[in-house]
């Protein structure tokens, strides 16, 4: 799983030179989150409603001479992603920095962005959530013959999909989504 397949895109993006209140307004009437900055040197940032609102909660609506705007809210050295990152990287690094969404850029260009949703909607597509059928949870010996002893215990039915993570009971917690019986026709 990469970030290519999960990423939103195109990216909303807005100016740096974005007056905050305006960008707050924009936001909520497009229903969105996170809006990707275009910063000069093909750099791009990102800021999110939550941040917005901070920043107009703090009453600083004034830096210097002029209002604040988008640019002001960014770091010096922003955060990206490549898109052939795989998933479980773009989210360490979005824990790792506390952050909900990262630009996926690519030479200098915009792709998308990653954000908290996406990685939601990559986890319920891993754990079949959407497929039709049951979910069968079990322990197994953490053990090199984990995968015959799966296909021995779900003998007959088809695997939709499956996921083994380590137990804190120790071995391992295996999930699946499975349907009916090999061969067996829909009704």
């Amino acid at each position: 799983m990469f970030v290519r397949r999960w990423m939103s895109s195109p990216a909303v993006t807005l100016p740096a030179e974005t007056l905050i209140p305006d960008a707050l307004r924009f936001m909520q009437g497009r229903r969105i989150r996170h809006v990707a900055i275009a910063l000069p040197g093909d750099r791009t940032g990102i800021v999110t409603s939550n941040d917005l609102n901070r920043s107009l909660a703090s009453g600083e609506l004034y830096l210097g001479r002029g209002r604040r705007v988008l640019g002001d809210l960014l770091p010096e050295a922003p955060l990206s992603v490549y898109p052939d990152l795989p998933m479980e990287r773009a989210v360490e690094v979005m824990l790792m920095n506390g952050v909900t969404g990262l630009p996926v850029a690519e030479g200098g260009r915009l792709l998308g962005l990653v954000t908290a949703s996406d990685v939601f909607r990559a986890f319920t597509y891993v754990m079949g959530v959407c497929e039709s059928g049951a979910r069968l949870s079990l322990t197994a010996l953490d053990r090199e013959n984990l995968l015959e002893e799966i296909a021995e215990r779900s003998r007959g039915l088809v695997i939709r999909s499956l996921v083994a993570c380590p137990s804190p009971q120790g071995g391992l917690e295996v999930v699946m989504r499975v349907r009916g019986r090999k061969g067996a026709s829909a009704a």
